[in-house]
């Protein structure tokens, strides 16, 4: 299987597992918590045959473990060491060992009343470190940041440059929008929106089509009619004031 296949069953699992997130908060409230969100990634991986299973019944790699230890090389069996929430690993079966390269590494969170994007950031950081090849004794090819629950507050637009539904990286974050609604996004290091062109205030004033429902138009002009700062659109968010509305097509 290919990595961009291995890439969109993880997009598929993590979007499945947030849907199910959703309504189990819906359906227990206050009773929600990690442990339960952890459960129900670990079947939804399992359903993709491709990370292994949790405790299987053979000795087949990959395997999915739960708190696997982290650190700098030497540090994995010091008490001090934190954990990696659910990882995907590639043993040796000789010696029951980890391989150096393994397949997944995800960090979850369950915070029903929201986490600030602040804080999640500040995870998302942490847990890059894991795509390193030499940050400690093992790292990953994909690394995930999931919040079963809403990222409080707003996010700012640029951080919302860096995400994309369509191009694919190695690391990917999941959170719910504030309609229970999965929101999962490729993380990138570097801005791929094209977001500086809206200076010169084109898009709007050349565009002489129609207005279609869901369209970029659409929502700039929602956006201005509320007198709102910013809209998004398409996983990105806008600027109102980068654009002007053409007078002689009403567009």
């Amino acid at each position: 299987m290919s990595k961009s296949e291995k890439q969109q069953l993880l997009f598929k699992a993590i979007k499945a597992s947030l849907n199910r997130a959703s309504k189990q908060i819906d359906f227990i409230g206050n009773m929600w918590k990690e442990d339960i969100f952890r459960y129900i990634i670990v079947q939804e991986l399992e359903k993709r045959k491709v990370w292994g299973k949790l405790a299987g019944n053979t000795n087949k790699s990959p395997r999915l473990i739960l708190e696997r230890r982290y650190g700098r090389k030497g540090s994995e069996i010091k008490s001090g060491s934190q954990q990696i929430d659910i990882a995907s690993i590639n043993t040796k079966k000789s010696k029951s060992a980890q391989n150096k390269k393994n397949p997944l590494a995800i960090e979850v969170k369950a915070k029903r009343s929201g986490i600030s994007w602040k804080d999640f950031r500040k995870e998302m950081e942490r847990c890059k470190r894991f795509l390193g090849k030499n940050h400690g004794k093992y790292y990953y090819d994909l690394v995930v940041v999931v919040q079963g629950g809403r990222i409080s507050g707003s996010i700012p637009p640029l951080s919302m440059n860096h995400m994309s539904v369509s191009k694919k990286s190695n690391f990917l974050i999941g959170f719910l929008d504030e309609n229970g609604k999965p929101v999962v996004r490729w993380w990138h290091s570097k801005p791929i929106s094209k977001n500086k062109k809206s200076k010169e205030k084109k898009w709007v004033d050349d565009y002489a089509g129609p207005v279609k429902k869901g369209s970029k138009t659409e929502a700039w002009k929602k956006a201005k009619k509320s007198k709102q700062k910013t809209f998004s659109w398409n996983g990105a968010r806008f600027k109102v004031d980068d654009y002007i509305q053409n007078k002689k097509t009403n567009k």
